[in-house]
């Protein structure tokens, strides 16, 4: 994660409910591994863009 590492900006996004529930669910079951919400999106962002690296 460190070559993702600087300034944090918000923004908004618009996801179907039933993605969102789904991403709620999996946060607080993970809860004590995630420092919070938005740590959870950008690990799974950042483990999205490193699988379309390697499959390059």
């Amino acid at each position: 994660m460190s070559s993702f590492v600087s300034k944090q900006k918000r923004f908004n996004i618009t996801l179907p409910n039933i993605l969102i529930d789904r991403i709620d669910n999996a946060f607080k079951a993970l809860n004590s591994f995630y420092k919070d919400l938005s740590n959870f999106l950008a690990e799974a962002a950042i483990n999205e863009l490193a699988a379309q690296n390697r499959a390059r």
